[in-house]
């Protein structure tokens, strides 16, 4: 029987140990062995987005991981993603389309924490230019107040004293509302940013929850992340299946049914 969970902010606790994400660096450079017996590529785009403040250097070890196994790999080229804009998402949907006519064939999109909510409202927008979405501790399901009181949620606040007037926000359903096409939510209980239940979708036929271990600001460089975003992006397009969690992974990944008001292990 699964059982619900209630949703409380990171403790002071766990917002200290986002700083394990240097761990998680290094691990990444000793379990490059284990990380290429992942599933090759088939060679189609992938656009990596990367989260609140951050800009294209903190997505760069992922794109290089997903460019030895044979994605070609885009950065977003926007400077440092300043949070929900709406002149942000224009240039996005132009990138977008570029790559699907360059490539002739439809674009990946990965997206770290705030650059999840970009992945999701362009698949709303063009789910015919997208192949699938993963997103790392993107908390797209937020209270619907917007609001997340934690740190990083005042430090949002403090750099976007206008948001409530920008038009995305006013757009909510786009990076609310699970993607209309495969998905997959890649999150750690040990968030030290926000709540991870705010990062889980409603499960069904092409929406998954896969929880790993880690800080949320390590997620681009978790070695466990990496290899599930390599198994999730070598599913053929017309044929997508969830994430096996077997009994050699089980260590590593867990499985999660996701709501609008919390979220319950499967």
């Amino acid at each position: 029987m699964s059982k619900a969970l209630k949703i409380n902010q990171p403790s002071l606790v766990q917002s200290l140990l986002e700083g394990r994400a240097l761990l998680e660096v290094a691990a990444l450079q000793s379990s490059k062995r284990w990380l290429q017996g992942a599933p090759k590529g088939d060679g189609h785009p992938v656009l990596v987005l990367p989260g609140f403040m951050t800009g294209d250097g903190s997505t760069n070890a992922l794109r290089r991981y997903l460019g030895s196994l044979g994605y070609n790999a885009y950065p977003w080229e926007l400077g440092r993603n300043p949070g929900l804009r709406q002149d942000v998402l224009t240039a996005l949907e132009s990138k977008l389309k570029q790559l699907s006519e360059r490539h002739n064939c439809k674009v990946s999109i990965v997206g770290w924490s705030l650059g999840g909510l970009y992945a999701r409202a362009l698949s709303r927008l063009h789910n015919t230019h997208v192949r699938q979405v993963i997103t790392l501790g993107s908390p797209f399901n937020i209270p619907q107040d917007g609001h997340i009181s934690s740190s990083i949620g005042r430090l949002y606040e403090w750099f976007n004293p206008a948001d409530k007037r920008d038009a995305l926000l006013a757009r909510e359903e786009l990076w609310r509302k699970s993607p209309p096409v495969p998905s997959t939510a890649i999150y750690t209980e040990g968030d030290g940013v926000a709540p991870w239940q705010y990062g889980v979708d409603p499960v069904d036929a092409q929406t998954e929850n896969l929880r790993v271990r880690g800080s949320h600001a390590g997620l681009t460089h978790n070695p466990v992340a990496l290899y599930a975003i390599a198994d999730r992006l070598a599913l053929s397009d017309d044929q997508w299946l969830p994430f096996e969690v077997n009994w050699r992974n089980r260590l590593f990944y867990r499985k999660t049914c996701g709501s609008r008001h919390g979220a319950a292990f499967a």
